[in-house]
């Protein structure tokens, strides 16, 4: 009986999560997040948790993207975190249109724009 009851929660559980939660960070926070990165930037006062959390997610997606062989994107091999930021904050900027979709969409768009596959 016990097994059974772990079974259906189990079930419960995923079958929920699963069309409940389909994104975790919305665009528009990633915007919001941006704009406090680029406040930081210009030495204006700012909200530091908000400005490394959008740091933090856009190395979190290039590194997970660099785990997976890299089919998306190409970064040159000596291309920095803050240039990073800057690529995506200013794609963000010209695409508001954008903004609500889900976060890692938009990462990734931004760094495909930025950043294409080379044709072989």
């Amino acid at each position: 009986m016990k097994n059974l009851i772990f079974a259906l929660c189990v079930v419960v559980m995923f079958s929920t999560s699963a069309n409940a939660i389909q994104v975790y960070v919305a665009g528009t926070k990633l915007v919001d997040m941006w704009r406090e990165c680029k406040k930081c930037d210009e030495g204006k006062k700012c909200d530091l948790q908000e400005a490394a959390f959008y740091q933090g997610y856009i190395l979190g997606i290039v590194d997970h993207h660099k785990v997976i062989n890299g089919y998306a994107f190409k970064l040159p091999s000596n291309a920095l975190a803050g240039q990073l930021y800057e690529v995506v904050g200013k794609w963000l900027d010209n695409h508001p249109e954008k903004w609500n979709e889900g976060a890692i969409d938009l990462v990734f768009e931004a760094l495909q724009a930025a950043f294409p596959l080379k044709k072989k």
